[in-house]
């Protein structure tokens, strides 16, 4: 139960007072988030989800030195997406199946492009790239995997992502209410999302009020052409950067 990750961390009972973005976005995330970083998902996304997943694993409980390396790694999930053609990604229309295909590449092509390098922060990044799609009834993507054998870091960064995609503005559709966006993040847990993080989630956000508001005030960018592959040149810089935290 969560009651037994939450007694792991006294710092949770913080609930509902005061905090600041730096909390949650040491030094060289705000910079990053700033300059409108994008590693593969325009908009703040990135920096958004990384912020998001450091505020969770807090909540859940996890030591300080997991969250903190959960936040470096975090910003890498969609750098795959930075070799899917971007019209796919813009797509107003609902996607035909080899587009689909060719979308969900992104798990699989991140995963290789971050495995190849002898960061650590990276090399971790690569895991949470590969399984954030996955589900735990098994229906996931890339690999169908289920339940535990999903990473805890990969399980953190879904629920992140996904509530962060609800509440922006998205090609096909206009961003959710914060509140209907949680109900779908907690109407998919158990299938689509682990139930213990959903509940960790929905605890974080009363614990940072305004997080997801704050958030978009501070990293939202223009909606505009994601980096092309030769960002990938820049991927070692900004890990640096990253890693400063």
């Amino acid at each position: 139960m969560i009651g037994a990750h939450v007694a792991a961390n006294e710092a949770v009972h913080e609930t509902s007072q005061p905090w600041s973005l730096e909390a949650l976005l040491a030094g060289p995330l705000l910079r990053a988030a700033e300059r409108g970083l994008a590693l593969g998902a325009p908009g703040g996304h990135a920096l958004r989800v990384a912020a998001l997943s450091y505020a969770l694993a807090r909540t859940y409980g996890l030591p300080e030195r997991v969250c903190a390396r959960l936040r470096r790694s975090a910003p890498f999930h969609d750098i795959g997406k930075v070799l899917v053609p971007q019209n796919l990604l813009e797509k107003a229309d609902a996607l035909e199946p080899d587009e689909r295909r060719a979308v969900e590449s992104h798990t699989v092509l991140g995963h290789e492009l971050l495995l190849a390098s002898s960061e650590p922060t990276l090399r971790e990044a690569a895991l949470i790239a590969f399984c954030h799609h996955e589900r735990p009834d098994g229906r996931g993507y890339p690999r169908q995997r289920g339940g535990d054998e999903i990473p805890l870091a990969a399980r953190i960064v879904s629920v992140a992502d996904v509530f962060d995609a609800l509440t922006n503005d998205r090609a096909y559709r206009p961003a959710l209410r914060e509140a209907h966006a949680l109900e779908l993040l907690e109407a998919g847990s158990g299938s689509q999302f682990d139930p213990e993080v959903v509940r960790a989630f929905a605890a974080t956000l009363e614990r940072y009020p305004g997080l997801g508001a704050r958030l978009r005030g501070h990293t939202r960018t223009p909606f505009g052409p994601a980096p092309d592959a030769s960002a990938l040149r820049h991927t070692r810089a900004e890990t640096a950067a990253l890693a400063d935290v």
